[in-house]
């Protein structure tokens, strides 16, 4: 995020190469890399999630700052065989010039514009509020750990860059991840 008294810019930058293709209807990014097809969240809807917040936050804030969204690609060795069709998609430099093309006028102040996301940065990022409270359960009969993706075992043991499951003996790198979003949830 670029934030400036004139405007706030969201970049979505993905680090891919290959060929692109923005999908509108089902929203996904598909990348064809080496005759491999992988589909990705589609980064408009990111960046319309993340525009929304922000509007939200500045409208708590009562202020009316334009904000602004662009896909960016670092890599320009990407071929796009389908852009976005909702935001600019900017490869490589171009986020410069893209920048230097949004409006100059100031519309709060830069020690306001410090000031607020400095407010920002101290407030707690989310509210940990206690579901097993909420919901009658001890929090001791709670299993803790990661959770084996091949057969389910709780926890699996951490090995160098890579968890390993003690009951089906599999390894899996990502294993955290969906521990990870279970405890944000």
């Amino acid at each position: 995020m670029v934030i400036s008294p004139g405007w706030c810019l969201i970049l979505e930058v993905k680090n891919l190469t290959g060929e692109l293709i923005f999908n509108n209807n089902p929203p996904q990014l598909i990348c064809i890399k080496e005759e491999n097809k992988i589909a990705y969240r589609s980064p408009e809807s990111q960046l319309d999630q993340y525009l929304f917040g922000l509007s939200k936050f500045f409208e708590q804030h009562q202020l009316k700052v334009p904000i602004h969204g662009a896909i960016s690609l670092p890599f320009t060795n990407a071929i796009i065989k389908t852009p976005p069709s909702k935001y600019p998609l900017l490869l490589g430099r171009a986020v410069i010039n893209h920048i230097w093309s949004l409006p100059k006028k100031d519309i709060i102040p830069s020690k306001q514009v410090a000031d607020l996301v400095l407010q920002h940065n101290a407030a707690p990022s989310w509210n940990q509020f206690p579901l097993s409270r909420y919901y009658g359960i001890d929090p001791a009969d709670i299993q803790r750990g990661v959770e084996c993706p091949h057969c389910g075992a709780i926890p699996m043991k951490r090995l160098k860059r890579t968890w390993f499951c003690e009951k089906c003996k599999k390894r899996h790198m990502q294993a955290h991840v969906k521990a990870l979003k279970d405890y944000y949830m």
